[in-house]
C-alpha cells in the first residue's frame, strides 16, 4: 500500500493554503484539516496492516488487500482532483474568486464526501466528519418553489445587468426569507398541534381509567362476570399482538387515489414477489437502517429516533440482511436475520427512504416477524432507548408518506399503482449501483447468491444457503 502520492499531494495542498491567506481562501482550511486527518488515519492503518503478514497470504487477506489498493487509488485521484481545485482557484483575481467560490467548495466538498465512504467503510477508520459545505448543502425534502427559486437566482453576477434585474433578484431573496419563515410558522403550528393532541388524549385516557375503575368496583360483587371480562381482554391482547407491522399504518393512507398502491405495498406476499421474485440479480435486496451509537451522544434519550428531526445530527448504517425469508416460496421458514459483519455508513438515511423505499419497507415487515419480540443486540444497543417495534414502525410509516408525497401523484388510482411499479425498477437499479459503490470487492458481508426451486435468485448466508440450489 504505497501512500506517497497521497502525501505528495496533502503536502501541496497546505503549501498552496499558506501561500494564500486571503479571506477569499478561509474556507480551504476546513478541507485542509479534514485531508490531513485522512493521511495520519492511513499512516496508521500501514502500520498496522504491515505487522499483519499471515493474514495477507490468506484468500480473504489477498481479497482485502485488492479492495484496499482501489481505495487508494480513488483516495488518490481524490486528492489531486482537490489540489487541482484549489490551485486554479487561487490563481484569480479577488472579483473572478468571488464568483466561483461556491462551485469550487462544492467539487472540494464532493471529493471529501467520496474519501470518507472510502476511509470509513474499506479501511474502517475513525475519521472526522465531512466539513459542511453551507452554500450547497441540500435541505431535506425542500419545495419545488424553493428549489425553482434557487435555479432562478443562481448563476454568475453579471456587471452589466439592467436595474430591472437587480429589483427582480431583491424580490425573489425577500420572497426566499418569506417562505423561510412560514416554514417555520408551520412547523411550530403542528408542534404545538400535536402537543395538543398528546395533551387531549392523556387527559382522554385518564377519564377512561378512572372510569374503568368505578365500574370495576361496582363489578366486584360478579366474580363471573369479572372472570368472563378478563378472558376477552386476554383475547384483545393476543389479537393486537398477532396484528403485523403494515396493519398498524395510518388508515389514512390507503384512502382516495392512493388505495390500490398502498394494498399492493402492505401485502407481503405479492410485494415480496415483485421484488425479490426475479432471475437475475447484481446485489442483496433487503436490508434495514440502524443509528451508530458511537456518533450520537444524545441517542439513549428516550424514543429519541422516532423523531425524524434527529436523523440529520448522526450517522447511520446500512445493514445487510440474509434473505432467508418466507412468504413467497413454500415450505421456507422466515428466517430473516442480521450478519455479523459491520455495516455501510451512510451520512443520509432519509435520501434511502426516498430512493429504496419498497426494499426497506419490505425488509422491516420479514425482519420484525422474524424476530417477533427478541430483537439482537445490535438493534437494541443502536436504538438506545427508543422501543425496536416504536423504531421500525416509524420508519414503514414514514417510507409510505414520502412514497404519497413523491411518487404517487396521479388522481387516477390505476395510474398510481403503474406510478408506483415503475419505481419499484428504477429503485433496484439504484440500489445495485449504491451498494456497488460502497463494496468494491462485491463481498456483501459473506452473502452468497443462491436460486430457489422455481429458479429465483436469494442471497443467503453460509448456514442457509444449503436450503437453496
Amino acid at each position: 500500500m504505497d501512500l506517497t502520492e497521497i502525501n505528495n499531494n496533502a503536502e501541496k495542498l497546505s503549501e498552496l493554503l499558506k501561500k494564500n491567506q486571503e479571506k477569499e481562501c478561509e474556507f480551504i482550511k476546513k478541507y485542509n484539516d479534514f485531508i490531513n486527518d485522512v493521511v495520519v488515519k492511513l499512516k496508521g492503518f500501514e502500520e498496522k496492516n504491515n505487522n499483519n503478514n499471515e493474514e495477507r497470504k490468506t484468500k480473504n487477506g489477498k481479497k482485502k488487500e485488492r479492495e484496499r489498493t482501489n481505495g487508494i487509488e480513488k483516495i488518490q485521484n481524490n486528492i489531486n482532483s482537490i489540489v487541482n481545485y484549489v490551485n486554479t482557484y487561487v490563481g484569480k483575481n479577488s472579483s473572478d474568486k468571488e464568483k466561483s467560490k461556491k462551485k469550487t467548495e462544492q467539487k472540494i466538498n464532493k471529493c471529501c464526501d467520496e474519501i470518507y465512504d472510502i476511509g470509513t467503510n474499506t479501511f474502517n477508520l475513525e475519521l472526522i466528519d465531512v466539513p459542511i459545505d453551507e452554500s450547497h448543502q441540500l435541505k431535506k425534502r425542500r419545495s419545488w418553489f424553493s428549489r425553482s427559486l434557487d435555479i432562478i437566482s443562481s448563476g454568475d453576477n453579471d456587471e452589466n445587468e439592467s436595474e430591472e434585474e437587480k429589483k427582480l433578484k431583491e424580490e425573489i431573496e425577500k420572497l426566499e426569507k418569506e417562505l423561510e419563515e412560514k416554514k417555520k410558522k408551520l412547523n411550530e403550528l403542528k408542534m404545538e398541534r400535536k402537543k395538543k393532541e398528546k395533551e387531549e388524549a392523556e387527559a382522554e385516557k385518564k377519564n377512561k381509567d378512572k372510569e374503568n375503575k368505578n365500574k370495576n368496583k361496582k363489578n366486584e360483587k360478579d366474580e363471573s362476570k369479572e372472570d368472563e371480562n378478563k378472558e376477552d381482554d386476554k383475547e384483545d391482547v393476543k389479537a393486537e399482538e398477532q396484528t403485523s407491522l403494515l396493519d398498524r399504518i395510518d388508515d389514512l393512507l390507503v384512502d382516495g387515489n392512493c388505495r390500490q398502491a398502498f394494498e399492493f405495498l402492505n401485502n407481503t406476499s405479492l410485494l415480496g414477489t415483485k421484488l425479490l421474485g426475479v432471475d437475475k440479480s447484481k446485489t442483496p435486496r433487503m436490508f434495514i437502517i440502524l443509528p451508530d451509537p458511537t456518533k450520537c451522544p444524545n441517542g439513549n434519550k428516550s424514543d429519541y429516533w422516532i423523531k425524524f428531526e434527529n436523523w440529520n445530527k448522526s450517522v447511520f448504517t446500512l445493514n445487510l440482511l440474509c434473505e432467508s425469508t418466507g412468504g413467497i416460496e413454500e415450505n421456507v421458514e422466515n428466517e430473516t436475520h442480521l450478519l455479523e459483519t459491520t455495516g455501510y455508513s451512510i451520512r443520509d438515511p432519509y435520501k434511502l427512504i426516498s430512493l429504496f423505499g419498497p426494499f426497506l419497507l419490505y425488509s422491516i415487515d420479514t425482519f420484525m416477524e422474524s424476530c417477533g419480540e427478541n430483537f439482537p443486540r445490535e438493534v437494541t444497543k443502536a436504538l438506545g432507548n427508543t422501543k425496536p417495534t416504536d423504531y421500525f414502525i416509524s420508519v414503514a410509516h414514514e417510507i409510505q408518506k414520502v412514497l404519497k408525497e413523491e411518487r404517487l401523484l396521479y388522481k387516477d388510482e390505476t395510474k398510481n399503482l403503474e406510478a408506483l411499479e415503475s419505481f419499484i425498477e428504477v429503485s433496484r437499479a439504484e440500489l445495485q449501483t449504491f451498494l456497488k459503490r460502497y463494496d468494491y470487492s462485491n463481498m456483501f458481508g459473506g452473502l452468497d447468491k443462491r436460486r430457489t426451486n422455481d429458479n429465483k435468485v436469494r442471497w443467503v448466508c453460509q448456514r442457509h444457503n444449503r436450503k437453496f440450489k
